[in-house]
């Protein structure tokens, strides 16, 4: 499955989905997100689990880039982060449109 994000007004597919969902060969329709702490990535649900089962509770929720807590179930809103992630996000994008990799860009 490929996560479908939008970065300054580009598609850039993400090549992961749900971890669990694609280990039950089901589709996923919510937001994925990535878990900061490790290496997991999941839906919603999924991720919610994992942070219960783990302590794992801050993710970056993948289609929009924000960081999310799964303990109080809200963004995290930080103005140093979301200059950080900015930054990020466009270098990123940069890699990704002169990547060759199989992204689709318009």
């Amino acid at each position: 499955l490929f996560a479908l994000s939008t970065i300054q007004g580009s598609e850039v597919r993400l090549p992961f989905g749900c971890q669990e969902c694609d280990a039950m060969g089901v589709s996923v329709a919510s937001q994925r997100h990535l878990c900061l702490e490790c290496v997991f990535v999941g839906c919603s649900s999924h991720m919610r689990k994992h942070a219960l089962e783990n302590n794992h509770f801050i993710s970056l929720e993948m289609e929009v880039f924000h960081a999310f807590c799964s303990g109080c179930k809200d963004v995290i809103y930080c103005e140093s982060f979301e200059r950080l992630l900015q930054t990020e996000v466009r270098q990123i994008h940069t890699i990704v449109r002169n990547s060759k990799a199989s992204v689709n860009l318009p």
